[in-house]
């Protein structure tokens, strides 16, 4: 089966996607990404993506086929209105295709690791960062790692204090593994990869569907919430100091982590690709391998 995707080019949005595609592919479909500038190692048709987009209207992109979401069931509002096409999973994560990044490992001490990023997009704020660094210079007792992006630089923040180090790219995946707590712009894929790895969030949701996985953060306990008008040093200062010593936090992050290994969710959402399209192979997703059964 030959099968297309389009996708934003953003790693919040290419990663998970890609992830997706490499499970199809070693189901030995064809994959390719279309109107690309690049497809983490897969197949891609160059174009401009905005060109093929249509924001203003969501619908455009719903299935009679299906819809699935990498969103697990237990990180989801409970409700009686889902349409029969549309199928919780879990974190589309692999771990591959991930561009390399230079990060000073060397430079961790140990202490207990703040993780701070504000996504790929919308992290154009040298306020808000400013904010996150203020608040942790106040914990000498906690180290800071910042991931910036490209639309901040760092002489914009200031003063850096010495448990505090700032880049532009950070190793997320690497990085969440060895996190207490991760300050996040309450994107769909860091919130994801966070609670896989049982880490409770800050969430300071920005637009578009961040409001909204927010609230799911609060709603299952696996973080706190709060504004950008609300943002400054002492009020983030307060809610690390709720998140880190308030057990009710990671436990609850740590069961969601436990439902999402459960869910099984990257071979489940390759599985439903082949049943919407009438395609029967004989892999199995209960044993989360992509290799033939029997």
């Amino acid at each position: 089966m030959k099968l297309g995707f389009i996708c934003p080019n953003p790693p919040g949005h290419l990663n998970p996607m890609a992830a997706l595609a490499r499970h199809l592919q070693a189901r030995n479909h064809d994959v390719v990404f279309l109107y690309s500038s690049g497809a983490a190692g897969l197949p891609f048709v160059p174009d401009n993506e905005r060109d093929h987009f249509n924001e203003e209207d969501p619908g455009s992109t719903q299935s009679p086929l299906a819809s699935i979401t990498q969103v697990p069931r237990a990180f989801d509002f409970e409700s009686s209105h889902w349409p029969l096409q549309f199928h919780h999973t879990g974190p589309f994560h692999d771990g591959n295709g991930r561009e390399k990044v230079d990060f000073p490992w060397e430079r961790l001490t140990g202490e207990p690791l703040i993780y701070a990023s504000m996504g790929t997009i919308r992290n154009g704020r040298p306020d808000v960062f400013r904010a996150i660094v203020a608040a942790l210079a106040k914990h000498k007792d906690l180290q800071l790692v910042l991931s910036l992006g490209d639309q901040v630089d760092p002489k914009q923040i200031g003063q850096i204090p010495q448990n505090a180090i700032i880049v532009k790219r950070a190793p997320q995946l690497a990085l969440l593994k060895q996190t207490s707590v991760c300050i996040t712009h309450a994107g769909l894929n860091t919130v994801l990869e966070a609670v896989a790895q049982g880490v409770p969030q800050v969430a300071i949701p920005i637009a578009a569907d961040q409001p909204g996985v927010a609230a799911r953060i609060a709603e299952k306990q696996i973080g706190v919430v709060t504004s950008l008008e609300k943002l400054n040093p002492q009020h983030l200062s307060r809610l690390l100091n709720e998140v880190l010593n308030n057990s009710t936090y990671r436990d609850s992050a740590r069961r969601l982590q436990e439902a999402i290994v459960k869910a099984n969710g990257l071979s489940v959402a390759t599985d439903l690709v082949e049943q919407s399209l009438g395609v029967t192979t004989n892999y199995s997703s209960k044993t989360g391998n992509t290799s033939p059964v029997g």
